[in-house]
């Protein structure tokens, strides 16, 4: 028999540090995909692992961009005073 791997809101909540409102809010945005089993949402590792791509991806661009418009002086790492 397969075996199927599914995280509760809570333990998404758990690993990634944040309330369990906030991971019910991204369900319903439809920005991490759960399903309803009973009387609680699960969702699987895969569904999980993407959203944690995608989220990371989304961070990436939006530090990528910030950078630019900050321009070139700031883009660099400042000097540790001795």
């Amino acid at each position: 028999m397969k075996q199927y791997g599914f995280l509760t809101i809570k333990e998404i909540a758990s690993i990634l540090k944040l309330d369990v409102m906030t991971i019910y809010r991204y369900v319903k945005q439809g920005k991490l995909v759960a399903g309803k089993f009973d009387k609680e949402f699960r969702v699987s590792k895969q569904d999980f692992e993407k959203f944690l791509k995608q989220a990371y991806q989304a961070a990436s661009k939006s530090n990528k961009a910030h950078r630019s418009c900050l321009g070139k002086k700031a883009q660099k790492t400042p000097k540790m005073a001795k």
